[in-house]
């Protein structure tokens, strides 16, 4: 998931600078391990963006949604008696949810239509997908039957939600510059996610009928410039190789619907030698399109994705020129086995290893703060969930997610938990088709007990802790190891390391500078004012050394105490929490904001005036501090030294013991 804590624009800006610039393998969307299918974009007024004046701006300003969950599953007596502990009923849990897609409207929705022109929103949509294509062409719809009747809206209130069988409603009442009156109604999922939305005195299928050839255009532009383009321009082993990663295109599901139908392809035709959109069409719920696919052997086949009535991916099929299902039997087994599969494993990496590394406290702090997760509506069943398991049986110890099975609405899974006292419980979890959260609720664990071997296959222990010393300079810390940073033209930077506070980190680059691999390469990235960055091979804040490292810092479970200080050196990484490798920074000025998100592992004790002059010398080509390849200062060198009556021996042995998995 991504960084949970509320930070200001600013501040936001300046730790994109801390991460590397991802690469894209060709698939052109990003995603970090374990996260989910593929995130809607919002507008950020809700980040507090007023005013744009042009498209570019609310271009600027959108952030991508991990969306909310809703409704409950039954629960055990030891869950309910738990409740009554804490305070909270269910009608209480309920009133929160309402509230909470009541103002997640009212932040989106309501100041995106204050804040911006309507001429400015239709613009960007017609070129780019806001929210999605077809919930920006019902957005537009409506927005536009407002403007020409009453101008642009001077205000916008959002009501309380409404409940339904289908997801939640909100009412947004609606102020024109002639001061008139109106409304218009969103409509969300269980999951939150926008659906449609409708004007006073119209209904959601009024809305859908007016812009179905809008829709049907946009779907197929999607689909081929995500789906058709995808298959011409990479292999399946290609694609294969980047979503076993757990870096996902798509999503758990569907990437692996997606790669078994492509898969099939593949082994019958070779690879896709072209691919191209002919036809799309709207059901009562989805929308279908084809996709016409020629292989090596120029054999011509049909792959057609099913999308929800939000335009998300749910299913798809492939078929012969004639039109035959070429789908064995073997062949939906092997995707429906992989499915089970993958959400076994989502759930243990973003739920199972996230309840043994933080606490219920910590994570209703996020959820106060409005940080989510999973979603709104899943985090807070979350947090109740957490929090009634916290006190019957204390911290949790351990979790394994334990049976999975498909349901009528998509699958659930079963987290078992293992509190401080022993006790068992299970926290039941419900996803949809596209691997979104739905709802959680704990229940008795009955037979269950906790999967060691799943644990350990899938790395999420609970990290081994360093020594969490509080630091913001080099007295205050353990020094083990003393790097010499020697910068050609400017002199030598020397660095205080601790590996009791961070073995993993320090290990790491201790090992890369003893090798030599820090020796020519440069700093790509410097901000005065804020730090400077380097260690990448490429010199452009793509690369890195052949390993990655687990993210010692506390977002990521980690107890690391040391400050971003002015002089602080840490780890760059990009939005994976585990991805640092070489790259890393050293701190100019004060920027706290870090703290937490961020793998500091030691302190500047001599040549913070050397940062200082390449900082004031540098000349970033743009605001992400981005330096030409000719005016990089060059590392001739990084040398590893040991405190004064400390040995070799003596650091090496404390890396290796404060790194040692924990058993």
């Amino acid at each position: 998931m991504q960084s949970r804590r509320g930070k200001g624009r600013k501040e936001r800006r300046k730790q994109g600078y801390m991460r590397k610039n991802v690469n894209k393998d060709g698939f052109g969307r990003n995603r970090r391990k374990g996260v989910l299918a593929a995130g809607l974009v919002f507008a950020a007024a809700v980040m507090g963006a007023v005013g744009a004046e042009a498209s570019d701006s609310l271009s600027e300003s959108i952030v991508e949604i991990i969306s909310d969950a809703a409704e409950s599953v039954n629960t055990e007596s030891a869950a309910e008696s738990a409740a009554a502990e804490t305070g909270e009923t269910e009608a209480d849990l309920e009133t929160r949810c309402l509230e909470a897609v009541r103002s997640y409207t009212q932040n989106n929705f309501c100041t995106t239509m204050v804040n911006y022109d309507y001429d400015t929103f239709s613009t960007y949509i017609g070129t780019s997908n806001l929210v999605g294509p077809i919930f920006d062409n019902e957005w537009n719809y409506c927005w536009q039957k407002f403007y020409e009747a009453h101008g642009a809206v001077s205000s916008a209130e959002a009501a309380d939600a409404v409940k339904d069988e289908n997801g939640y409603a909100v009412t947004i009442e609606l102020t024109g510059e002639d001061g008139a009156s109106d409304a218009m109604t969103v409509y969300f999922d269980d999951a939150v996610r926008p659906m449609t939305m409708c004007v006073a005195g119209e209904t959601a299928e009024d809305t859908a009928a007016a812009v179905q050839d809008e829709n049907l255009e946009d779907i197929k532009t999607f689909t081929d410039t995500y789906f058709a383009a995808l298959l011409s321009e990479v292999t399946y082993e290609q694609f294969d190789a980047y979503v076993s990663s757990d870096v996902y295109y798509y999503g758990v599901i569907f990437d692996n619907i997606f790669g078994g139908y492509w898969s099939l392809f593949t082994e019958a035709h070779g690879n896709a030698a072209a691919a191209e959109v002919t036809n799309a069409e709207a059901g009562e719920d989805s929308y279908s399109v084809d996709i016409s696919v020629t292989g090596e052997d120029e054999a011509v086949c049909t792959l057609t994705i099913i999308y929800d009535s939000g335009a998300r991916p749910t299913d798809a099929s492939l078929c012969d020129a004639n039109g035959n299902d070429l789908a064995t039997d073997e062949v939906n087994d092997s995707i429906a086995a992989k499915n089970l599969e993958n959400i076994r494993v989502y759930a243990q990496n973003e739920i199972a290893a996230e309840m043994m590394k933080s606490s219920a406290e910590t994570f209703a702090e996020d959820i106060a703060s409005e940080s989510y997760h999973l979603g709104i509506i899943c985090d807070m069943e979350w947090e109740e969930a957490w929090t009634q398991f916290t006190d019957l049986h204390g911290k949790v110890e351990a979790a394994s997610v334990g049976t999975v099975e498909e349901a009528d609405n998509g699958y659930n899974a079963a987290v078992v938990l293992q509190g401080e006292d022993g006790g068992l419980m299970a926290l039941n979890v419900n996803f949809d088709r596209t691997s979104r959260c739905i709802s959680m609720a704990l229940a008795e664990a009955g037979d269950a007990v906790i999967d060691e071997a799943f644990i350990e296959e899938t790395g999420t222990y609970p990290p081994e802790q360093g020594s969490g010393t509080t630091a913001t300079s080099a007295d205050e810390i353990e020094i083990t190891h003393y790097a010499d940073i020697d910068i050609d033209g400017y002199g030598t930077v020397t660095v205080a390391l601790d590996a009791n506070a961070a073995p993993k980190t320090v290990a790491n680059f201790v090992k890369l500078a003893e090798e030599g691999f820090y020796d020519g390469l440069t700093f790509h990235r410097i901000i005065d004012g804020f730090m400077i960055q380097g260690g990448d091979p490429n010199g452009d804040g793509t690369g890195g050394s052949e390993e990655t490292i687990f993210g010692e810092f506390s977002e990521n479970g980690f107890v690391n105490n040391f400050s971003h200080v002015r002089g602080a050196i840490s780890m760059a990484r990009s939005t994976d929490y585990d991805s640092a490798s070489s790259q890393f920074f050293i701190v100019q000025t004060d920027s706290t904001f870090l703290d937490g998100s961020y793998a500091a592992f030691g302190y500047v004790t001599e040549g913070m005036d050397i940062i200082d002059q390449i900082s004031a010398d540098a000349e970033p080509t743009d605001d992400n501090g981005t330096i030409e390849a000719s005016a990089q200062p060059v590392i001739n060198s990084i040398t590893i030294r040991f405190p004064e009556g400390a040995t070799e021996e003596g650091a090496e042995s404390a890396v290796e013991s404060a790194a040692e998995p924990a058993e």
